[in-house]
């Protein structure tokens, strides 16, 4: 559940820096600063949020592999 919802959350990022990226070329080339300086920042806020999201997915699947080593023995 928890891998599927992280795609799903990855793929919306992705998304979105793609549209923030053709918003900031395509407003560069009319001139519409304040347009490109939005599509700018929208590409620095959800590029960092893409990093962090699989920092945190590769953390979160290495947790995971070392809880299913743990095996408990009983006295």
């Amino acid at each position: 559940q928890v891998a599927r919802d992280m795609r799903l959350l990855e793929a919306a990022e992705l998304t979105v820096l793609l549209g923030a990226g053709a918003m900031t070329a395509v407003a560069s080339l009319q001139d519409r600063d304040l347009l490109a300086g939005i599509g700018t920042g929208l590409l620095l806020e959800f590029g960092g949020l893409l990093l962090y999201d699989q920092l945190a997915a590769r953390r979160a699947a290495r947790y995971a592999e070392e809880l299913s080593r743990f095996a408990p023995q009983a006295p």
